[in-house]
């Protein structure tokens, strides 16, 4: 009996992770059981929030707090709403579509986005798809409200340890204002501080040297040139990145 109620992480741990997801207004359960038969891990909503089931059976010791920050993240990230000294980044909502104008369809910020300025109709297509992805994120103004940029994080399956990649873009009038370091600082300390997440990831046009310049006073190391890497929509051609890493430490 002792082996079917047997706990693989500690009750700080999950203490931890249970109190990370109440200050945003999330709760969560923990439940570890030893189920011989049932699947490794699962993840249910109910009236009092949500449970996060691990199946001590199968999942080792040394790997218990890896699959819970995995369905915390699952739980948290979609719903995120993360304060910094002046922002909120929060996911894209119906409301935003006049905010992010300014941003898609600006020549030269699509031109480092790779992606191509687009209006009207175009612009309200991508609009309903950006507010489709639970990961694609506004950065607003504390103060007066205003979308000033956007963020999106997209889990990249080609590394042997979970890993997401960061993209964002700031508007015009936003610029140089510091908006970028303070949103790219607050979602990593939380990604890689409290959620485990081993390492992050961002590719840029090797052009873009002020995305360069900012990743690497945030602590990313360069890691090379991936060819052919992306498609550009602007200019109707592949393109090479130069992605920079940020192993957690």
């Amino acid at each position: 009996m002792a082996e079917m109620s047997r706990e693989i992480i500690e009750e700080r741990v999950v203490e931890s992770y249970v109190a990370l997801c109440k200050g945003f207004g999330l709760p969560i359960s923990v439940v570890q059981e030893y189920r011989p038969e049932g699947e490794i891990h699962w993840l249910e909503e109910g009236a009092l929030g949500w449970t996060v089931g691990l199946n001590t059976a199968h999942i080792p010791p040394q790997e218990g707090e890896a699959f819970l920050a995995y369905n915390v993240r699952k739980v948290l990230l979609p719903r995120l709403v993360l304060r910094t000294p002046r922002l909120v980044v929060r996911r894209v909502a119906q409301e935003d579509g006049e905010g992010l104008l300014p941003i898609l369809s600006d020549p030269v910020g699509c031109d480092l986005d790779c992606c191509a300025p687009c209006r009207g109709e175009a612009f309200w297509e991508l609009f309903q798809l950006f507010c489709q992805q639970e990961t694609r994120y506004v950065l607003v103004e504390q103060a007066g409200g205003r979308v000033v940029g956007t963020l999106h994080l997209t889990p990249d399956p080609t590394r042997a340890v979970e890993a997401m990649e960061l993209g964002y873009a700031i508007a015009p009038a936003h610029r140089r204002q510091g908006y970028a370091q303070e949103a790219l600082e607050g979602v990593g300390a939380l990604l890689q501080g409290k959620l485990g997440m081993e390492l992050l990831t961002a590719g840029v046009l090797p052009e873009n040297h002020p995305s360069a310049r900012l990743l690497e006073k945030l602590g990313f190391s360069p890691e090379g040139v991936r060819r052919k890497a992306a498609w550009h929509e602007g200019r109707g051609q592949a393109v090479d990145l130069v992605y920079y890493i940020l192993e957690r430490t």
